[in-house]
């Protein structure tokens, strides 16, 4: 919205002061003033750059123009971390950077044109140190996962490493990743979450994650999950560490929790799973509720230890990159437990 309140004048301010059509600046200036008073998104601020071209001083605006670009990228940049490894993050963040830009630079006076020659080698020193410069350092890791998962799949269990590349290059010079085998699962589908521990549900934006097997992890208390069923009643009962996720699939029409009195409602996401979050700010966690569903029911627990390592996690480390070992929350233990009822 306030790109949107903010370009008209912007786009005015192309033309000499002199030129700049005072008439639409006027009646601009007019529609955000109502905004402004009816407290319309960004109207009021908008209203700042367009008093300062009628003025004749569209400098004026420029910090408060600065402030609305700084803000608008404090949003975008978080938001952008949706994209995960479907395709590069750079070229997104850069095509947002530079509408901000040239928007502001609109408002500046106006520069004497560049000689063409300076021009091709400060263009041609950025190309070589984007070229150059590492894509990842110690000081800014990529953006890596590691997983040492145990896993009890209606009570065929196994183990193994799980990384999930949360980047655009995804396993790209990462040789000894590049040699686990690829996990298939349909991501746009329920299986990935019923039968891999995602800490976040986000598997909709992760692309190329790989697998191997290994021993199990020690762990001290694991986590539990027991399932029983009377009519359309399904009664859950978990118990783990504080980070917990439940992901279910069947035909729910509602669900109750034990001692808590503002449970979100059931919400079905696009990939055919509940998916609910739990934690109890407590080393260890138990957790009661009743389902209400028609049909067979199936039912993950997903359990993260993130304080908690492991011999194979930590030998993984050492054969990868110092900027590829993980961040923090980038290798932990987790379990997952499956059934059905």
């Amino acid at each position: 919205g306030a790109v949107g309140l903010f370009a008209p004048p912007a786009l005015l301010a192309v033309t000499e002061v002199g030129a700049t059509p005072a008439g639409a600046l006027f009646y601009w200036s007019l529609l955000l003033g109502a905004g402004a008073v009816g407290r319309v998104g960004s109207a009021y601020a908008a209203l700042a750059p367009t008093l300062g071209l009628l003025a004749g001083w569209p400098a004026l605006a420029l910090p408060l123009l600065l402030q609305i670009a700084h803000t608008l990228l404090t949003i975008a940049v978080p938001l952008l971390g949706r994209v995960g490894s479907r395709f590069p993050l750079d070229a997104a963040l850069g095509a947002v950077v530079g509408l901000l830009t040239g928007l502001v630079a609109l408002l500046l006076p106006r520069l004497p044109k560049p000689r063409r020659r300076e021009s091709a080698a400060f263009l041609g020193a950025l190309l070589l140190g984007a070229v150059f410069c590492p894509d990842f350092t110690p000081d800014r890791p990529k953006r890596l996962t590691i997983q040492h998962i145990s896993r009890d799949l209606h009570g065929q269990k196994d183990a193994g490493l799980w990384v999930l590349p949360m980047d655009g290059q995804r396993l790209a010079h990462l040789p000894r990743l590049q040699r686990m085998t690829p996990v298939a699962c349909d991501k746009s589908g329920p299986e990935c979450y019923l039968e891999w521990p995602w800490f976040f549900p986000f598997s909709d934006i992760v692309r190329g994650d790989v697998f191997e097997a290994a021993a199990p992890p020690n762990i001290a208390t694991p986590a539990t999950l027991a399932a029983t069923r009377d009519g359309d009643a399904v009664a859950l009962r978990l118990e783990g560490p504080s980070h917990l996720h439940l992901a279910i699939r069947g035909d729910v029409r509602g669900w109750e929790f034990e001692g808590v009195e503002s449970a979100p409602k059931p919400r079905l996401r696009a990939e055919g799973v509940y998916f609910v979050q739990l934690t109890c700010g407590r080393p260890r966690c138990n957790f009661e509720l009743r389902l209400t569903a028609r049909g067979p029911v199936d039912v993950t627990l997903a359990a993260h230890h993130m304080e908690a390592t492991s011999r194979d996690l930590e030998a993984l480390r050492l054969q990868l990159p110092a900027w590829a070992v993980g961040a923090e929350w980038g290798s932990f233990v987790s379990e997952l437990v499956a059934r059905r009822v």
